[in-house]
Formats: structure tokens, sequence, C-alpha cells
């Protein structure tokens, strides 16, 4: 166990040094969500939006980046192995990919927990926000997370097979799904058959969640659970199915 740990503690310190050492990937986590929050909050002002419905732009820019980071870390942690030509060390490392998969989760965990400080302190110098429901900020932030992992299995199970053809899918998927997730709109905007096609994305009932707190959207906790587990089930029969197909074919290690 102690070992266990040790891994994914390393996976863990090997981001954040990255971090503190690359400005693009420090700027993921200071300056595109402000550049986010502000391009969208002060619109809002501009044409005179209530409290609420700034309120629920920040509660929908919160959820958005909670998907984000819960994906995007192992994504990018793998393909900087392969940039630097050390995907082969990598992988003849003591290290698992339960541990690897672990690790970055935890550091995306880490790197939303502080783009969330800067959005309540900005949110409640700037615009007077504060949240209502607390309980429900948390399992909506919860809910949105999950459905992040999801993602980031899918786009893994994508990128150790085609590595940099793919690796654009990590942002378009995620971007694609929370838009059709109702972020600041509920999905009965869409046509119907385009709203019988998302009401099975899991990220619809999370940002019903966070509307909920301010009393615009009502959620559906059956389907949040049920496409919840649905998703998390499948991202990682994918992935496995991805991984296995890659280990047999030998392109794991293929730099090219």
């Amino acid at each position: 166990m102690i070992a266990f740990l040790n891994r994914v503690y390393s996976q863990v310190y090997k981001n954040i040094l990255v971090m503190w050492r690359n400005y693009f990937r420090l700027f993921d986590v200071t300056v595109w969500p402000l550049i986010l929050l502000f391009s969208i909050t002060l619109f809002v002002n501009f044409v005179q939006g209530d409290a609420s419905i700034v309120a629920m732009v920040i509660l929908g820019v919160t959820g958005w980046r909670a998907v984000y980071h819960m994906q995007i870390d192992m994504t990018t942690s793998y393909m900087e192995e392969y940039w630097s030509h050390s995907l082969n060390h990598f992988l003849i490392s003591p290290l698992r990919m339960v541990e690897f998969i672990l690790g970055n989760i935890i550091t995306g965990l880490l790197k939303f927990f502080f783009v969330l400080a800067l959005y309540l302190i900005i949110g409640k110098l700037i615009f007077a926000f504060s949240i209502a429901n607390m309980w429900l900020f948390v399992l909506g932030i919860f809910s949105l997370s999950i459905f992040g992992i999801a993602i980031g299995m899918l786009s893994m199970g994508i990128i150790i097979i085609y590595h940099e053809n793919a690796y654009t899918a990590s942002y378009i998927i995620p971007d694609l799904l929370v838009l059709l997730s109702g972020v600041y709109y509920p999905i009965s905007i869409f046509p119907e058959a385009v709203q019988s096609i998302v009401k099975f994305i899991p990220a619809v009932y999370g940002f019903d969640i966070l509307k909920s707190i301010i009393g615009l959207a009502e959620v559906n906790y059956a389907m949040l659970i049920a496409t919840t587990l649905i998703w998390l089930a499948a991202s990682l029969l994918f992935f496995s199915a991805c991984y296995r197909y890659a280990r047999k074919n030998g392109k794991l290690g293929r730099m090219s």
C-alpha cells in the first residue's frame, strides 16, 4: 500500500512541478479560467442581466472547469511523456496505469480547487456572489467531476492508440459535451431530436443541480445516477479495450 501511494504521489508531484516550470500549464489555472469567467460575466452585466443570471454564469463556468480539469491532466501528462521521447521509459517503470490515472485525477482536483477559490473570491468581491446551498453545490461539482473522469478515460483510450493525432480530442470532446449539456441554459432550447440524445449526458443533470441552487432548474436524480454509472462503466470498458489493443499491437511505446 505504501508503494502504491508513493507511486500515485510521484505523479502528483511531477505534475505540480511541471506546472510551475511551464507557463502554459500555469496559465491553465490562472489566466485562462479568469478570461473565461470575465468574458461571460462582464457581457451579462453589460446587457443588464439580474443577479440570478450572473450567479448562473458563475456556477456554470465553475462546473465547466470541474469537467475540464478532471479529464485534461491524464491525457496531457501521457502526451508529455510522448513528446519528450520518454514514453518507453515511462512504460517500463514500476508505475502502473491505474496509479498514473489516479495521480492525474488528484492533480486535476487540486487544480480545480485553486480555480474554485479564485472564482469564489472574485464572485464575492466583484459580483456579490455567494453559494446559497453548499450541499447542492458540492453534489453538482462532484457529479460533473465524475463525468470529467469518464471523458478523460474515453480520451485516454483514443490517445494511447493514435497519440498526437488524437490529442485534440481531449479538448474537443468535453467542450462539445458541456455545450450540449445546457451549461447556462435548459436543453429545451434544442430541437426535440437533439434533446432525445443529450438527455443521456450526465452533465445535463450536474448543471441542473447547480442551476437549482438559484431556482432555475429541477433535477432528475434518477437520470443523474443512471447516466453517470453508465458513462463511467462504459468509459472504463472502452479504455481497457483500447489499452489491451495498444499493448497487443505495439502501439503503446511507438513513437511515430
